[in-house]
């Protein structure tokens, strides 16, 4: 297979920046949210850089060793991989909302009524707990907050760390 490669387009790609993968902390912050979709129960787990904004996913699910655990695994792995190299959360919400496989249905989160896969539902819930709700209407990925304060987000925000910038951290005696 051949490629045709300007020399201004082989320029653009050889001056690439190289990503910068940002560690998360030893000791962080985290969330864990379990789930049921369509009957498959779960747990995702978000390790939080010291901004409060997510840096690593863990998820969990009943089928272990079953194909749509060790697909789970790798989307939390490479979702990870991108968080700390800088891809915006906005981003990945935006590309995996709405992705459709099985196991699908109903679930019992009252802002995500219906989940068209484990991954839709994982990246709603992202979105719902670290986008805005302008930024989540901006990608067009929409909620169903009963009983929310605005439509479109949900009052569980309210688990994220309120986070303080201080010029030198504490010290521990």
């Amino acid at each position: 297979m051949n490629s045709i490669l300007t020399r201004e387009r082989k320029k653009e790609l050889d001056e690439r920046p190289a990503p910068v993968r940002v560690r998360l902390p030893e000791e962080r912050l985290a969330i864990t949210h379990t789930f049921d979709v369509g009957g498959l129960e779960g747990s995702i787990r978000v390790g939080m850089f010291e901004d409060g904004t997510p840096g690593e996913i863990f998820i969990e699910i009943s089928k272990e060793g079953s194909t749509v655990s060790g697909f789970i695994n790798t989307i939390a792995t490479l979702v990870s991989r991108d968080l700390q190299n800088g891809v915006p959360l906005k981003e990945l919400v935006s590309k995996f909302a709405y992705v459709k496989f099985e196991p699908s249905g109903r679930t019992k989160h009252p802002c995500i009524p219906e989940a068209t896969s484990v991954t839709d539902y994982m990246f709603r819930w992202l979105g719902l707990m670290f986008l805005t709700p302008e930024e989540m209407r901006e990608i067009g990925v929409e909620t169903k907050c009963d009983g929310c304060e605005q439509a479109g987000f949900c009052k569980i925000k309210s688990l994220r760390p309120t986070v303080i910038l201080v010029d030198e951290p504490a010290r521990l005696m």
